[in-house]
C-alpha cells in the first residue's frame, strides 16, 4: 500500500490496514509463531481447516495487543499500557460497542480479518444471557480474555505469502503522513 491510497481511504474510513507482502516458501505459521512469541505475553496463532482435512487459505499470528480485557460475570477489567481499570458491563455489549467504533475498508488481496479482537469467550458467560444454576465455588480464572491486535501476520497458503498488516486509527486531526510512516516502520 502506498501513501496516496492510504490518504484516499482515510477520507471514508477510520481504521485502515497498511500492509506489505513477502514470500513464505520456507516458513510455516507454527515456526513463525514459535519465533515471535514471548513468555508471559499475550499472542495467538489461528489456523483453520475446511472440511475434514483441507487447510484453509489463511493462518493468522498476532502478539502484544494494544489493549486487553477480561471479565468475571459483569465485572470487566481493561488493561492499556500496564494500567488497569475495572467497571461493570455485560461482555457481549462491551464487545459489540468496541467493534461498532470502527469502519474499515475491504481491500482486494487482503483477508477479511486484518486484526482486531481475538480471545476466548468462556461457557460461564451464558449466565449473562439466560438463567442458569449458580455454583458456590469461586474460580480464579476469568470468564473470558480478549486482546485488541493492531498488527498481525496473515499466511496466505494459496499464494505462499505472508501479509504483514498493521492497522492505523484515523481521526479528523490525525497527521496522515506521520501515521502512515509509523505503520510502515512497524511492518
Amino acid at each position: 500500500m502506498n501513501f496516496t491510497t492510504f490518504k484516499e481511504l482515510a477520507e471514508s474510513y477510520n481504521l485502515i490496514p497498511v500492509y506489505e507482502v513477502i514470500t513464505a516458501d520456507l516458513l510455516t505459521p507454527v515456526l513463525a509463531y514459535l519465533k515471535i512469541r514471548e513468555t508471559g505475553k499475550q499472542s495467538f496463532l489461528l489456523e483453520s481447516v475446511e472440511g475434514s482435512a483441507n487447510m484453509a487459505r489463511y493462518s493468522f499470528i498476532g502478539k502484544n495487543p494494544i489493549r486487553s480485557f477480561s471479565n468475571a460475570g459483569l465485572e470487566i477489567t481493561e488493561s492499556i499500557n500496564g494500567k488497569s481499570k475495572t467497571f461493570n458491563k455485560n461482555i457481549f455489549e462491551y464487545v459489540r460497542e468496541e467493534i461498532g467504533k470502527f469502519n474499515q475498508p475491504k481491500i482486494d488481496g487482503l483477508p477479511d480479518f486484518t486484526g482486531g479482537i481475538v480471545g476466548y469467550l468462556g461457557y460461564e458467560n451464558i449466565a449473562l444471557v439466560e438463567k442458569v444454576i449458580k455454583f458456590r465455588s469461586k474460580s480464579f480464572n476469568p470468564d473470558s480474555i480478549f486482546g485488541v491486535y493492531n498488527t498481525i501476520l496473515a499466511f496466505d497458503h494459496f499464494k505462499h505469502q505472508i501479509i504483514l498488516i498493521t492497522n492505523v486509527a484515523v481521526a479528523p486531526n490525525t497527521d496522515l503522513e506521520k501515521s502512515y510512516s509509523h505503520a510502515k516502520s512497524i511492518l
